[in-house]
């Protein structure tokens, strides 16, 4: 026979496992836990001369509790664009080409809702630090408020750049 306290004792461990949920090593109280980028396969051309210019993605931020795109209430999102193509699961060694950084006020008018979700959506030229290769490589990063949640980055997106 189990003694009262040590009864006691088991169901205070057993109510304390229960109220401590889960923890995530995410972005804490914002609940984004990963973000997916698409982007279109070739580079775009966003002015009149001939020849591509810029690129244009999509990214969605999920979590754990929610599958559909959510909204990017705080914190930052960029994107960084690399020379070269990388693979999945490959982290890029070298600084990027280009960074555009978005805070979540500027990421208000680039959300757009679809099935997937809340979903932004870029278009971005790389006006002074065109690419040298034949590809690109974009990753989006989400920087959530706080010092003691770390980045998020998407997979990578490869695309096809023709030189000018």
């Amino acid at each position: 026979m189990i003694p009262p306290d040590m009864r006691r004792l088991c169901a205070l461990i057993t109510l304390l496992l229960f109220l401590s949920g889960c923890a995530s090593s995410g972005s804490g109280s914002s609940g984004i836990e990963e973000l997916h980028l698409f982007g279109l396969p070739v580079a775009v051309n966003m002015d009149s001369r001939p020849g591509a210019d810029g690129f244009s993605v999509r990214v969605y931020a999920s979590g754990t509790k929610e599958a559909r795109g959510l909204v990017i209430r705080d914190g930052s999102l960029e994107i960084l664009l690399f020379d070269g193509a990388f693979q999945a699961g490959e982290a890029p060694s070298q600084r990027p080409l280009r960074v555009w950084p978005f805070n979540a006020d500027q990421l208000k008018p680039l959300a757009s809702k679809n099935r997937l979700g809340v979903g932004y959506e870029f278009t971005l030229p790389w006006a002074g630090s065109p690419p040298s290769g034949n590809r690109i490589t974009v990753y989006a990063r989400y920087i959530p408020s706080g010092s003691n949640s770390r980045p998020i980055l998407s997979g990578p997106a490869s695309i096809s750049v023709n030189a000018r």
